[in-house]
């Protein structure tokens, strides 16, 4: 009797770890991983067929070229490359940044820079659960996505509705996946909607297009871009020069979401991550 019911024993736990086994996610055949560790979208690229090269992915850059460290300069010259990542394969211009930039200080200068022009007219899917990019052919059934326009000028930018400080503002914003922040304001939104700032917690900034300047923190209520997300940061705002914008929402938004950017027809579709059953 007892060796009975170690057998049954036994086999509900092989069972138990055969139901565990089957539920394992597995990324799409067709889709790019891309490594998240610091909150920025790396994807895997080579120039010219020859050279493996880490892609930052910024949705918040509008210029179509790739953007390299000077240490490359020498290899490569100032000619157009070709620039390859998953199947989509362009011929670009090359513009040199300082190896000082913080792009390379956070990635390593084997590190090519791109925004969002690289996959136009592409509706791409984003997983932030399941870490990988991959084309779609249409942005149809997305059950449970709501849809948000995007405004492409200058920038993509969409409309968002900040709660803080008892105050309801409305601001377009940019969607910058090279900003590992959650939600960040210029300046002038300050003096535009009256806000109060504690200008004792101040922090020194470093970005990729706007060097670095000085922050302010403001604890708010929630950010509402398709759906409302409660602050788990301080809100920044950026002590910058006037600027034609109002501000960035980044991956720590974004990446509360299963992402689809419609780069045909410019939307954006946001659906919650659903936590997955251990």
């Amino acid at each position: 009797m007892y060796k009975y019911l170690n057998l049954v024993f036994c086999a509900l736990i092989l069972f138990s770890c055969g139901n565990k086994t089957s539920s394992v996610f597995s990324i799409p055949p067709d889709a790019i991983p891309f490594d998240y560790s610091l909150r920025n979208i790396i994807l895997n690229g080579s120039i010219n067929d020859t050279l493996p090269i880490n892609v930052f992915f910024d949705t918040g850059a509008s210029f179509s070229a790739i953007g390299l460290c000077d240490s490359l300069k020498d290899l490569l010259g100032e000619d157009k490359q070709f620039l390859q990542i998953g199947d989509i394969k362009k011929e670009m211009d090359v513009f040199y940044l300082k190896r000082e930039n913080s792009i390379f200080q956070r990635r390593g200068t084997n590190t090519a820079y791109i925004g969002w022009r690289f996959f136009a007219d592409n509706i791409l899917e984003i997983s932030f659960q399941h870490k990988y990019i991959r084309k779609l052919k249409e942005a149809t059934e997305l059950n449970g996505y709501k849809c948000i326009k995007i405004d492409t000028v200058p920038f993509l930018r969409i409309p968002v509705e900040i709660y803080l400080q008892e105050k309801m503002i409305k601001e377009d914003v940019i969607i910058d996946t090279g900003n590992d922040g959650f939600l960040d304001l210029f300046y002038n939104t300050i003096k535009k909607h009256s806000i109060l700032i504690d200008s004792t917690q101040t922090e020194k900034v470093n970005t990729a297009q706007i060097g670095s300047y000085e922050t302010f923190f403001v604890d708010g209520d929630s950010v509402k871009a398709g759906y409302a997300v409660p602050f788990q940061y301080h809100l920044r705002f950026f002590k910058a020069p006037e600027c034609p914008f109002s501000g960035l929402i980044g991956t720590a938004f974004l990446d509360k979401f299963d992402v689809v950017l419609d780069l045909k027809d410019f939307y954006l579709y946001l659906k919650p991550i659903e936590k997955e059953e251990k």
